[in-house]
């Protein structure tokens, strides 16, 4: 009888074994199908976001084709914000001119501080009666004349 139950020992390891092949295939294909699934959704999220590139690419394709058209360039950017640059400081120096005139005609010292605005009272420069006033505006409209902005600013102080 020893080999009967050596036998059924044989068995019921087999059997064990077996469940536990089972248990393992079972989870083995919820995992594959798991997969499937999770490939499938990727295939899916692929072809819309392909489409979305596509779509993007034809709209840079278009906005490159306006952008020819415009005849936008770099180089014409630079040279008018350089341009622009330039035009802001002769306001700002214009800006000054005038404020140091109008101090002069209110009999108001302009000590140059543009940032501050600040000005002391004194009297009535002698000067105030020799200005040609058409030549300060002249020189204040005319971009040209940048040191001469600069000299009147000097002397109106």
């Amino acid at each position: 009888m020893g080999h009967l139950a050596e036998a059924k020992a044989l068995l019921a390891q087999g059997q064990a074994e077996e469940e536990q092949a089972r248990v393992k295939l079972e989870m083995k294909q919820r995992e594959l199908e798991s997969l499937r699934k999770r490939v499938k959704d990727l295939a899916r999220e692929a072809g819309e976001n392909k489409k979305k590139l596509d779509q993007m690419r034809s709209v840079v394709e278009r906005q490159r084709q306006q952008l020819a058209t415009c005849k936008w360039d770099k180089d014409k950017e630079e040279e008018l914000e350089a341009r622009l640059k330039h035009l802001k400081k002769s306001v700002g120096e214009l800006t000054e001119v005038i404020l140091s005139f109008i101090c002069l005609c209110e009999g108001v010292t302009y000590d140059g501080d543009f940032a501050n605005r600040e000005a002391s009272i004194s009297g009535m420069a002698s000067a105030a009666s020799t200005l040609n006033i058409r030549t300060l505006i002249m020189v204040s409209i005319d971009p040209k004349s940048e040191g001469l902005l600069h000299r009147l600013h000097t002397w109106i102080k």
